[in-house]
Parts: structure tokens; C-alpha cells; sequence
């Protein structure tokens, strides 16, 4: 089997909080857990992460561009 030199595959779990929410106030939260492995042959180092938040609507409420881990 062959490998692939350079593969980064990104997971998202995404959880409803409900005891933080209220939705008679419109106030939904959502706790995200993000993985991010390399299935490549090669080592790789994170150097940024850039993570966009829209709402259900596709409105951006929120762009973060950090450096890596």
C-alpha cells in the first residue's frame, strides 16, 4: 500500500449545551471538539489555524486567525 506524503484530515464533533442555552431567548451554545491528524508519511507542524463562525443563516459572526499549537 502506498502512503500518501502529504494528507492533514480535520474532524469536527459538534455538542448542544443545553444547561448554557435558552431558547425562548434565542440563545443557543454549542461546544466544538476539533482534531486534526496527519495521515501523511511525512511529518507536518500546524502553523495557523483560521476558523470562521457562521450562524445557521451563513452570517459570519466571528473570524480567528492564530498561530498554530
Amino acid at each position: 500500500m502506498e502512503v500518501t506524503p502529504h494528507r492533514i484530515v480535520v474532524d469536527v464533533a459538534t455538542t448542544y449545551v443545553e444547561d448554557q442555552s435558552d431558547p425562548r431567548e434565542k440563545r443557543f451554545v454549542f461546544a466544538y471538539t476539533i482534531t486534526i491528524r496527519n495521515e501523511g508519511g511525512v511529518p507536518a507542524r500546524l502553523l495557523t489555524r483560521h476558523w470562521i463562525i457562521t450562524d445557521a443563516n451563513g452570517k459570519v459572526l466571528k473570524r480567528q486567525l492564530r498561530e498554530g499549537l
